[in-house]
């Protein structure tokens, strides 16, 4: 596998390709849905790939939820306030 040498600081180290590749799909991803937005190295890192992350593991957590619920491992209701919340299966 290929590698882009990075350097932090006085420190270099190595990324995979595809893993540089994927993150500055994010970027480009980020600024189209905030095309105003500018920030520094570590802004960008915090905040603007934080959220893109969190939007990717919002889709696996629903995708391993509604497997486990076909399991029946863990039960899904809908709370007062209207949305779904889940917890484990009771044995009965």
């Amino acid at each position: 596998m290929a590698h882009w040498v990075l350097r932090y600081g006085n420190r270099l180290t190595l990324a995979p390709k595809p893993e540089v590749a994927a993150l500055a799909r994010d970027i480009l991803k980020y600024l189209a849905e905030h095309p105003g937005a500018e920030d520094t190295v570590e802004g960008i890192a915090r905040w603007w790939l934080l959220h893109q992350n969190i939007l990717r593991a919002i889709t696996l957590v629903e995708a391993a939820l509604e497997k486990l619920v076909k399991q029946k491992a863990i039960t899904e209701y809908v709370g007062p306030d209207g949305r779904t919340y889940y917890r484990i299966s009771s044995k009965t």
